[in-house]
């Protein structure tokens, strides 16, 4: 075995450690023409799921998507998805699946539109960091949030839309 291998594994890990902890920047893209102002409302469960509007699924990946407001059903404001006032929570749409920016773990999960106003996300996966309690709790909170149907509305001007997610328990995040 010559002394030059175990180096060569070490700078290959190394590298590998390297490329996977870097933050990627989504591509370049122009915004929609148009954004649709579809309602919250949960639809009729005995109503056929329309195909997700183009609109809808294109915008939600051309953006890169901070979180603005955080509330319960009271209405009251999640405090835990504000870990640092400097640097928001997000998410990033993209090939069927959802990134939280931000955070202190990498948090991914699929999701699929069933129409432009409902959005089934897949139990999501996360690195496993010892992260101090405010971006822990943010972490938490955040993927326990993506789970389920959540209701999708896009609104608000081309150019600046506006995402705002709903779960079932009334929790509403605006980006």
């Amino acid at each position: 075995m010559s002394l030059h291998r175990p180096r060569r594994i070490a700078i290959v890990v190394a590298a590998l450690c390297v490329a996977g902890c870097a933050q990627s920047t989504p591509p370049e893209s122009s915004a929609p023409e148009t954004a649709t102002a579809p309602s919250v409302a949960s639809s009729p469960a005995s109503a056929p799921a329309a195909a997700p509007t183009p609109d809808t699924a294109t915008t939600l990946v051309a953006y890169q998507w901070q979180l603005k407001q955080a509330t319960d059903a009271a209405g009251q404001s999640i405090a835990a998805l504000f870990p640092t006032p400097d640097k928001p929570l997000g998410l990033q749409f993209g090939d069927g699946r959802l990134s939280v920016t931000g955070g202190c773990n990498r948090i991914n999960a699929g999701y699929q539109l069933l129409d432009s106003t409902q959005m089934q996300v897949s139990q999501g996966m996360s690195t496993m960091m010892a992260c101090p309690p405010p971006l822990a709790n943010a972490d938490a909170a955040f993927a326990k949030f993506l789970t389920g149907t959540l209701q999708v509305a896009v609104e608000g001007e081309a150019g600046a839309p506006q995402l705002r997610l709903a779960a079932a328990d009334g929790n509403t995040l605006t980006f």
